[in-house]
């Protein structure tokens, strides 16, 4: 169980599964769960929310900058911290935090809601730091290009993003669809279920799909059929993720490349993780 968790992409594939009356194998539903936020850090939320002029003091840029204060435990500190940083902001300094953007209505719709994605069942790990950056980077997205993230939480992946471009994204848990609902089109919906004909297809694709269970491989599969010709997909895969198996899989059109290695990109976890690119053809 705790190897699961921590490293969801290395149990072999025949201990991910159960086995019916019938002893057909059977993949294991999901069971989605909220992670509840304390009521510390609710209150706090609220506080940054309702004095968000004042929140930065002068470090500039202004209401765009939050810092953790004095009268804080080290563990509402660090729950508020898990909390900005799937919001995408980037800490500066010490107890210093920017965010591009302003996250006043997220802390309200985050305080309403008093939860966030549960970490295991959502597999929600934000993608901050240097893997976030080179996966925006390799994206090589521009204003007026349409770019989907399948699985879009509360938007962290997408920081840095340039201004004007459209964005589609998807998720399960109520709160993330409100909160990334206020920057970007977001709904709620699994991705699984959604069918390219009804979105139409995108010139640029940034995803970080749940790992445990293979679920992964579902979801780069499903994501390849909304990838418009001359288009371009970057997905952060677990480093069980070979190439060649996921270019026979593609099939021809694509060119598939691995653009980096890295361990221990996810807090609380020992998974590594490729970043990986994929072209498509014209």
């Amino acid at each position: 169980l705790v190897l699961s968790h921590l490293m969801p992409g290395c149990i072999p594939l025949d201990r991910r599964y159960t086995t019916g009356h019938n002893s057909a194998r059977t993949v294991k539903t999901n069971e989605y769960r909220s992670q509840l936020i304390s009521f510390s850090a609710v209150n706090s939320l609220i506080s940054y929310a309702t004095d968000h002029l004042n929140a930065g003091k002068h470090l500039s840029p202004g209401p765009h900058t939050f810092i953790l204060r004095d009268n804080q435990s080290v563990s509402e500190k660090k729950e508020l911290v898990n909390i900005w940083e799937s919001l995408g902001a980037v800490r500066r300094y010490r107890e210093v935090y920017d965010f591009d953007f302003s996250p006043v209505e997220a802390f309200k719709l985050l305080a309403l809601h008093g939860s966030i994605p549960d970490r295991y069942t959502h597999q929600f790990y934000a993608t901050v730091g240097e893997l976030q950056k080179r996966a925006i980077d390799e994206c090589m997205v521009a204003s007026g290009m349409r770019l989907l993230e399948p699985n879009i939480g509360l938007g962290a992946l997408l920081k840095g993003l340039p201004e004007g471009v459209d964005v589609t994204g998807f998720d399960i848990h109520p709160a993330a669809v409100a909160i990334t609902g206020l920057r970007w089109n977001v709904t709620l919906n699994d991705f699984l279920l959604v069918k390219p004909e009804n979105t139409g297809l995108f010139e640029r694709i940034l995803m970080n799909p749940p790992f445990s269970d293979s679920r992964w491989i579902a979801h780069f599969q499903h994501a390849m059929r909304f990838l418009k010709p001359g288009g371009r997909l970057i997905a952060i895969l677990p480093g069980s993720a070979k190439e060649h198996l996921l270019t026979r899989e593609a099939g021809p059109g694509y060119d598939i490349n691995i653009l980096g290695c890295y361990d221990n990109a996810f807090e609380g976890t020992a998974e590594s993780i490729k970043l990986f690119s994929v072209d498509a053809h014209e």
